[in-house]
């Protein structure tokens, strides 16, 4: 089950993944997606390695560049280059490597590990342009391909992933893609696509800016 993180709009996802995980035992749980220009990729971290402590190892990061949720209080989606930086950071902290920190006045310099809840922690992301998914074949566990069910779209997508991948010495295959589409089920047709329309233009406006 993946949580939106949209606040304003939703439920905190932690606090309801957290609530969902002491209620479960075999349901794996992430975010489609967080962000990292609202939480920095060390909180990022940190909350996900204390969700798969709590839930005993089901835990999924789902990370995104930024879309609804940033640009409906006037901020900026995090750039591709500091995006991948902080994918890194999160995997290095949820793998147990640590990052290094320059020294500064407070402290001196050095490798600071995550020393709360458990890891690793698989790590996905929204992807959909062509040097998005190149970044997640390079770091990536998985993709949340948001361009639909189309074969000869997820085709595209496939090869671009793999080109990432091996940019990164890794081999495709370990990356899992993971095709979302939207549907809304109710009996009234009308109804249902007035409800899902939003979310389209949303979906195409994240495909194609």
């Amino acid at each position: 089950i993946f949580f939106s993180d949209s606040q304003m709009n939703n439920v905190d996802p932690f606090q309801a993944m957290a609530m969902c995980a002491v209620n479960t035992k075999r349901i794996l749980f992430g975010t489609a997606v967080t962000n990292i220009v609202y939480r920095d990729p060390s909180i990022v971290a940190n909350s996900f390695a204390t969700l798969n402590e709590i839930s005993d190892g089901r835990a999924i990061v789902g990370m995104g560049t930024g879309d609804g949720p940033v640009y409906s209080l006037g901020r900026t989606a995090t750039k591709l280059v500091d995006f991948e930086k902080g994918l890194r950071l999160i995997r290095d902290l949820l793998h147990g490597r640590g990052v290094d920190v320059p020294t500064g006045k407070e402290r001196a310099g050095g490798n600071v590990k995550l020393k709360a809840g458990r890891g690793p922690v698989p790590v996905y992301i929204s992807a959909e342009g062509p040097k998005t998914l190149r970044v997640a074949g390079r770091i990536s566990d998985g993709v949340i391909l948001g361009t639909g069910f189309d074969r000869d779209v997820l085709e595209w997508a496939e090869a671009r992933i793999a080109a990432g991948a091996r940019e990164a010495g890794r081999s495709p295959s370990d990356i899992d893609i993971m095709p979302a589409g939207m549907i809304v089920v109710d009996d009234d047709g009308d109804f249902a696509r007035k409800r899902v329309r939003s979310r389209m233009a949303n979906r195409a406006h994240h495909n194609f800016r």
